[in-house]
């Protein structure tokens, strides 16, 4: 069975995993180059036929969080609370969109996950970046160089053993 866990970010990764082994971690396609979107899953879904059961991709649907800021108005210079959106988030929502139009185009098994509720599984509710990158590499020691320090590689290859690990229960 393979398992594919996708970060859409805007440096978003997709992990691809079978049988507890990753085969292969590739970055999101440049939205400039529609076809190499078109032909993302090929490589692995050529493999298996279309109508086999044997794929499974777990997309992470991005949040909408807004952060909370302080300024001073131009006119007055009283600070003002004001809300603002995370860096990258309009690039995650496009990859997402694209990504899941791919994926029901190819007809692929999916089911989409927040960040939530994968990071729950693996106790990294409120953890940075850099315990993604601990925890993949604790669950893939073969795996320490690939990961090396790049926390959306971590999180792809997170997701992906997330999905196996709830299929297979």
């Amino acid at each position: 069975m393979y398992y594919i866990g996708i970060d859409p970010g805007l440096k978003g990764k997709i992990a691809i995993i079978k049988d507890n082994e990753i085969l292969e971690v590739i970055g999101i396609p440049d939205r400039s180059q529609p076809e190499e979107f078109r032909n993302l899953f090929q490589k692995y879904y050529s493999k298996i036929g279309k109508k086999s059961k044997n794929i499974m991709i777990y997309l992470e649907k991005p949040i909408i969080k807004p952060m909370i800021g302080k300024k001073p108005c131009p006119k007055c210079k009283t600070p003002m609370v004001y809300q603002y959106q995370q860096k990258g988030i309009a690039n995650s929502h496009i990859n997402y969109g694209i990504l899941l139009g791919v994926i029901i185009d190819k007809g692929i098994p999916y089911e989409e996950i927040s960040s939530q509720e994968w990071k729950k599984y693996f106790n990294l509710i409120g953890e940075d970046k850099k315990s993604s990158i601990a925890k993949a590499k604790q669950l893939f020691p073969d795996a320490t160089d690939l990961i090396g320090n790049n926390d959306n590689i971590a999180e792809a290859i997170l997701i992906a053993e997330y999905g196996r690990r709830k299929h297979s229960s």
